[in-house]
């Protein structure tokens, strides 16, 4: 919402992880896609925002589809 979106809004989901937390988001890749109404996602470097996820940080970046 703090980015202009509406809950219905499709998006493209990029995700920055590394270790635990990139296994953890390929083992739940369309669990996570299907939550956020992403028509796409993809684990790779990006700029988006950071989030600690347990004891690890990920960057995700949220682009209107």
């Amino acid at each position: 919402r703090d980015s202009g979106f509406e809950v219905s809004d499709h998006i493209i989901l990029t995700i920055a992880a590394e270790g635990n937390a990139a296994k953890a988001v390929e083992a739940f890749r369309q669990y996570i896609a299907n939550e956020t109404l992403a028509d796409s996602l993809t684990v790779a470097p990006c700029d988006g925002d950071e989030v600690e996820v347990g004891d690890e940080c990920v960057r995700i970046r949220v682009e209107k589809a």
